[in-house]
């Protein structure tokens, strides 16, 4: 199960830096196809939540892989992966949703552009 939600952590960096920097192009490249549409509904107050424990867990990636690609020993490991996994977990439980909706969110995102600049407009909302 810890080693799912670090999995689902370093998706979500790689989600998160695909939804800043490499969606728009991608969405203007497949403007006149026709898009993969979202098979449920989400709310602007669930995709808020989604966005919000992105960025959250995204932080806590960014801190804990390098750790992890250090360590030599399997105790040490595991005790990181252990600390990583509480913080993700608590991070997302925090804003709403369960790590299993996160999830489900994140392949639907990563699935569809239209739902990635939904998602793209709470992390970064206008001033």
């Amino acid at each position: 199960m810890r080693n799912r939600i670090l999995a689902a952590a370093a998706a979500t960096v790689s989600m998160v830096a695909t939804l800043t920097l490499v969606a728009p192009a991608i969405a203007l490249a497949q403007s006149d196809q026709a898009g993969i549409q979202e098979p449920v509904t989400l709310s602007d107050a669930e995709l808020r939540s989604f966005a919000a424990a992105a960025l959250g867990v995204k932080r806590v990636a960014d801190s804990y892989l390098p750790i992890l690609a250090e360590m030599q020993s399997f105790e040490e490991k595991s005790r990181v992966e252990s600390a990583a996994y509480s913080e993700i977990k608590q991070i997302v439980e925090n804003e709403g949703i369960t790590v299993s909706r996160f999830n489900e969110i994140l392949t639907l995102a990563s699935a569809s552009p239209d739902l990635a600049d939904r998602i793209r407009s709470h992390m970064h909302p206008p001033r």
